[in-house]
């Protein structure tokens, strides 16, 4: 400050530094405040990533999650008679191991109407009868749903197809060239879903004054019926009003594609479900060794993680460890524990996957060893209620009563720091104002004794001279 520049000048002592100390000192508190909002800033930051560590642990158990993913069964169709690959196949856990012989015998078709009136360009006006002052539709009727479209007196063949394609109706129309060379474009309506039930029919007509309606411009004729998919699936013969077909095999969808026959094969995938159960054992392993690092004790040097003594951290890889060794109930006859499959607790805590064991309980019972993880009360089931759990701040769980305690903490702390700032800022106005002043008392008395001193020597001047 630029009045520190007079300490000193009547003193001689160095005030400006025992300023300074003195605005140290009461300093202290402040620096300690600031200790303690540096140590809960980094536990908060160790418990937000907690909770980036079970996101991350949840997202995995979500990617394995449900039967569906987790239990995968493969498909391969041979075919046996016919051209092209006649079929191509879906799958879903609910798909039995088997085999299915098949046969494509025609395939679901969609309607195609197709004007009967050629045109030489796009752009040639559609001709209609009647009165152009009166109101003019194209109608197209798809499985018995009307929908009736207006249109101007004098559309082009290009706005008769914009305004099918632009309605409700369920159908594309397009404007094709036949190659004749001469009206050689024509106005095709095509139903957009296949099946005999689909069928197509489109007209274009105007009202008359007394409300009758009358048919003008071109006829609209059938150039493919609408026609259901036929197949023989075991045996048996099904009609179906789609090529893709999923309810004959359960957890099978059938895309049929060209007439023939082949041998659907159907089995388990044992790779994709060892697969699953690897991803599942690193993804415990991830995040049981954060918390691990977050919870050490090194007692040569006593140094602990930041987390180390919390109860609620502690509890929760408790949790996850007792869902992970525990018995999973309901899941089948011949294994109830991730023991029994090939997963074991190391002396670290960690998971280990042995795959010789794993292989023989899938070739024991597959359906087994999926529920050990996804049944009702499966590993994965368990696990992901418990995180979700912790994840959900509506649930004020542990997890998040840490977060918020330690937010609040820190924002009171930080009011603690605003108002002792405030305070020291006060005490160094004062106290440098204080030795200010002291200096200010001290050149005026110097000044009294230095004119003290002068009238003296003016009073001993003047006896000397009386002598």
């Amino acid at each position: 400050m630029a009045f520190t520049s007079i300490f000193g000048i009547q003193s001689g002592f160095d005030s400006a530094s025992l300023v300074e100390k003195l605005i140290a000192l009461q300093a202290r508190p402040i620096d300690l405040k600031l200790a303690q909002v540096q140590a809960k800033e980094t536990e908060l930051e160790a418990f937000q990533s907690l909770r980036t560590q079970l996101q991350t642990f949840q997202s995995a158990l979500n990617s394995i999650g449900n039967v569906g993913q987790f239990n995968v069964t493969t498909a391969n169709f041979t075919v046996t008679a016919g051209t092209g690959n006649v079929l191509t196949v879906a799958t879903t856990s609910s798909a039995s191991p088997g085999t299915h012989d098949i046969t494509v015998n025609a395939l679901a078709q969609e309607a195609i109407v197709l004007s009967d009136d050629g045109y030489d360009a796009t752009t040639d006006i559609v001709p209609l009868s009647g009165n152009p002052t009166l109101t003019h539709f194209i109608e197209v009727v798809v499985g018995g749903a009307i929908t009736q479209i207006p249109i101007s007196a004098t559309p082009t063949v290009q706005d008769v197809v914009d305004a099918i394609n632009a309605s409700t109706a369920d159908v594309t129309a397009s404007i094709i060239d036949d190659g004749s060379g001469n009206n050689q474009f024509r106005i095709q309506v095509q139903g957009n879903q296949p099946g005999a039930a689909n069928t197509v029919t489109t007209r274009m007509f105007h009202v008359h004054l007394n409300g009758n309606e009358h048919d003008e411009g071109p006829d609209f004729d059938p150039t493919q019926a609408a026609t259901d998919a036929d197949l023989t699936v075991d045996g048996v013969n099904y009609i179906r009003g789609s090529n893709s077909i999923s309810d004959i095999i359960t957890g099978v969808t059938l895309n049929l594609e060209s007439l023939g026959s082949g041998i659907l094969t159907l089995s388990t995938d044992n790779s994709a479900i060892k697969e699953n159960i690897q991803d599942f054992v690193n993804a415990f392993n991830a995040l049981t060794a954060f918390i691990d690092e977050q919870t050490v004790f090194n007692p040569q040097t006593f140094e602990t993680g930041i987390l180390f003594g919390n109860s609620s951290v502690q509890g929760l890889e408790s949790s996850l460890r007792r869902i992970a060794t525990g018995q999973v109930t309901g899941a089948g006859s011949t294994f109830d524990f991730l023991s029994q499959i090939g997963i074991t607790t190391q002396d670290d805590g960690s998971l280990l996957l042995d795959e010789v064991k794993l292989d023989n309980a899938l070739a024991a019972d597959p359906g087994n060893v999926v529920n050990l993880f996804n049944s009702a009360n499966g590993v994965v089931t368990q696990l992901d209620s418990k995180v979700s759990i912790l994840l959900d701040s509506s649930q004020k769980g542990p997890l998040t009563a840490e977060l918020d305690s330690l937010t609040e903490s820190i924002d009171d702390l930080n009011d603690t720091l605003l108002r002792m700032d405030e305070r020291l800022e006060l005490f160094e106005k004062q106290i440098r104002q204080e030795f200010i002043n002291l200096e200010i008392i001290l050149g005026r008395l110097d000044a009294q004794r230095n004119a003290f001193q002068q009238a003296l020597q003016g009073l001993g001047s003047f006896f000397n001279q009386q002598a």
